[in-house]
């Protein structure tokens, strides 16, 4: 294999459906040398099959077939296999611009950079675009990338903000930092969002982090996918969450920079849990669904953090949410979610 500038590692598990488009990005990329590992995940449709056939076509493919474990298991195996001088992840559902390894390889080898993350959009299930998040350009180097830059992994502030909900896949690191110390993914079945884990890993022995506006990266809405579909056990695991950031919050000494980050973190996922239990009141009924609302709206941990909001930040029928939730008016913060859920708020 050539001289490898870049590997890609892609976690596949039963997308079929979206796997071409994906793969397509790859092997189409401006920059050649590249490395592309699909981790075939123990998919049980027709996924493997893709990977292998577009494996005897282009050389620079390595194609990885392992047990059903999950996606952070499942990137660790593409670490092992990994050559390149950087890496980066990208979901097997979403898809790259043609022009992202190139681009972004030129810009760490000027910045020195040790990780950079840039610039994604989000697109609905036919390709039009949802949003596209905030990304601001700007390098942080030394201590800066410890008390400012990691900032964003704890949350966004209801304000404005310079990077709003990157994760690794919109990233590219250094190799070298990730095998010298042997950083790993934990697995999602076990924690909420492996890849806040990982970065913040990564960011104790990165020197310099670069930050680019331009969107590479598109993040596609796939009700069938992971991060979309129900998960009954996404509340429990957003307490965990929290409890480990609080954690890293002290060791990085960031503890007062972050107590509105963490707040924003739990706002935003019980949001998403409440709409995941509304969708679910016309196979359940209300009565059912009403016994798991008040369950969180009467959360210890809830009750104590959600008030650190500031409220005047949040949208009109956000504030409402809020107010019932923090009131412990779980009927009525039920109906809101229902309402939100239908008109996809």
């Amino acid at each position: 294999m050539m001289n490898v500038k870049v590997s890609v590692i892609v976690p596949v598990y039963n997308v079929e459906a979206y796997l071409e488009r994906c793969i397509n990005s790859l092997i189409h990329q401006t920059m050649k040398e590249i490395q592309i590992i699909l981790v075939d995940d123990g998919s049980t449709d027709k996924s493997a099959e893709i990977c292998d056939a577009h494996a005897v076509r282009d050389s620079r493919i390595l194609v990885v077939h392992k047990k059903n474990e999950g996606q952070g298991i499942a990137r660790n195996h593409g670490l092992k296999n990994a050559i390149g001088e950087y890496v980066c992840f990208l979901d097997s559902d979403d898809y790259y611009e043609l022009n992202t390894c190139e681009v972004l390889y030129k810009h760490l080898k000027e910045t020195k950079a040790d990780l950079c993350c840039f610039g994604y959009q989000i697109d609905d299930k036919d390709g039009n675009l949802v949003r596209r998040p905030l990304i601001r350009k700007k390098i942080y180097e030394n201590r800066e990338v410890t008390t400012d830059f990691i900032l964003h992994y704890f949350g966004d502030l209801p304000e404005d903000e310079n990077l709003r909900g990157f994760s690794s896949c919109m990233s590219v690191f250094r190799m070298s930092i990730i095998k010298e110390n042997k950083l790993e993914f934990p697995s999602e079945r076990k924690v909420l969002s492996e890849d806040t884990i990982f970065s913040l890993e990564f960011c104790k022995h990165a020197k310099v982090v670069a930050t680019v506006p331009q969107v590479f990266y598109h993040y596609c809405q796939n009700a069938e996918s992971f991060s979309q579909g129900y998960r009954k056990d996404k509340f429990e695991k957003t307490k965990i969450l929290y409890d480990i950031l609080k954690k890293y919050a002290k060791e990085f000494k960031v503890e007062a920079q972050t107590e509105v980050r963490l707040a924003m973190l739990i706002w935003v996922n019980l949001m998403a849990c409440l709409k995941q239990e509304a969708r679910r009141i016309t196979e359940f009924g209300r009565k059912e669904i009403l016994k798991r609302v008040k369950e969180m709206c009467n959360d210890e941990m809830i009750q104590k953090e959600l008030p650190k909001l500031r409220k005047t930040s949040l949208p009109l029928q956000q504030k409402l949410l809020l107010f019932c939730v923090t009131n412990k008016l779980s009927r009525l913060a039920m109906e809101i979610a229902y309402i939100r859920a239908k008109i996809k708020l």
